[in-house]
């Protein structure tokens, strides 16, 4: 993947978590070295790994024990 191409996807991944655009800090992504890139998309997919995780888990009662789905 391209530099420009990387930082794409990280930008769009970001969108799709808050719905939200950061517009300085998608410029700076853009300038970040592709190490810096891909270390960077390796973090926002565990994150979305987390919170998918996180979505499937529930209590079944307060206090009770955490049910993954």
């Amino acid at each position: 993947m391209s530099d420009l191409h990387l930082a794409r996807h990280i930008i769009a991944t970001m969108g799709r978590f808050t719905g939200r655009r950061y517009q300085d800090l998608y410029n700076e992504i853009e300038k970040m070295p592709l190490a810096a890139q891909r270390d960077f998309n390796r973090f926002l997919q565990d994150v979305e790994g987390e919170i998918e995780r996180e979505r499937r888990t529930f209590r079944p009662f307060p206090g009770g024990p955490k049910i993954r789905m």
